[in-house]
């Protein structure tokens, strides 16, 4: 009797006991359980110096921002892009749109000698306006120069996300707003206006392939903002033709244009006076959307024929950039109305 009376209180303290600790807040039964484990020197964990877990995160981040297949895994589709009529059309849009920039920044590594020549033609001296701050660092000074030419090299490989679009963007904006603007030649000068309406579309249209742009900025604005700059610097000079005494090719000859250019009679037959109102027509219809194949060949046309007729031949090295704003504009016009696999537009 007395045995299973000690049994019995044996287990109800056990079962009292059990309750408690099922009671007992979180926190208190895990120090409870920690306490409760044997202490053992050599299972205990070691903390390492403070100076080899700094290096350690910094490796790690180093190492989450950064790889070497960053950069050899955009090379690779750029060297496959060159296989395929698909990629080469591709990788033309590519090239176009980081060339301008580019090709103005290599002066840094004494390409185009003519560059003093080319700034004094165009008019371009000092800097002005809000963003003058911003000119000399990033167009004149080795460091930009050398960044520019870095990033344009990486855009048109594909490396860098869209760091080399943001950058060559600003150029653009910065370019414009504070060079052009200020230009000798008169801000109201054909060549100037030229220089605005190209330099904004090319960086709007640039800015609308950044990713997290197109995040922030509704559909329907970046949409508009993108068909307005493809086809709103052909339309501006198509419109300075038609408009009385609004056209003077003087500011234009400064830097060397000489019609009708590299194209000889089909340089000629574009300064007809008919072709300014079919482009000018054909760009009105585009951005309706109520007709996009015709338009966009006419359209892309009237960039690219300028582009290698006229901008070749003009002064080192703006004559090139603004060539390949012509083409970067053109092309993407161009791809509307050009088949899969094919590299010739058919509007038909």
């Amino acid at each position: 009797f007395l045995v299973q009376r000690l049994n019995n209180n044996t287990l109800l303290k056990t079962k009292m006991f059990q309750r408690a600790a099922a009671a007992a807040p979180l926190s208190m039964r895990s120090s409870v359980q920690h306490h409760a484990r044997p202490f053992n020197n050599k299972q205990r964990h070691q903390r390492a110096p403070a100076s080899i877990s700094m290096t350690r995160r910094r490796h790690h981040v180093v190492s989450a921002s950064f790889s070497v297949s960053d950069i050899t895994g955009p090379v690779n589709d750029t060297v496959n892009d060159l296989k395929s009529t698909e990629g080469l059309k591709k990788l033309g849009v590519r090239v176009s749109m980081y060339a301008p920039a580019t090709i103005m920044a290599s002066t840094v590594f004494g390409l185009f000698p003519t560059m003093g020549a080319c700034m004094e033609a165009c008019g371009l001296g000092a800097p002005g306006g809000p963003l003058a701050s911003l000119a000399g660092p990033l167009l004149f000074s080795t460091a930009g120069q050398v960044a520019s030419v870095s990033a344009g090299v990486a855009g048109m490989l594909g490396i860098g996300g869209d760091i080399p679009a943001y950058l060559h963007s600003l150029i653009f904006l910065v370019a414009a707003a504070s060079l052009w603007q200020y230009t000798t030649a008169g801000a109201a000068s054909v060549l100037a206006i030229n220089a605005y309406a190209f330099h904004y579309a090319h960086m709007a249209t640039m800015l609308s392939n950044c990713a997290e742009v197109t995040s922030r900025v509704p559909y329907w604005l970046m949409g508009a903002v993108k068909k307005i700059a493809l086809v709103g610097p052909g339309l501006v000079m198509a419109m300075l033709q038609l408009l009385p005494r609004a056209m003077e090719f003087a500011s234009f000859e400064k830097i060397g244009f000489a019609p009708p250019g590299l194209l000889g009679p089909i340089g000629a037959a574009f300064l007809h006076p008919i072709v300014p109102w079919i482009i000018a027509i054909s760009s009105l219809v585009w951005l309706t959307g109520e007709e996009k194949k015709i338009t966009s060949f006419i359209c892309g046309m009237g960039y690219l024929i300028p582009a290698i007729s006229y901008c070749s031949t003009l002064m080192a090295p703006y004559g090139y950039a603004l060539m390949f704003m012509h083409l970067y504009l053109g092309l993407q016009l161009l791809q509307e109305v050009t088949p899969y696999s094919s590299l010739i537009p058919n509007p038909l």
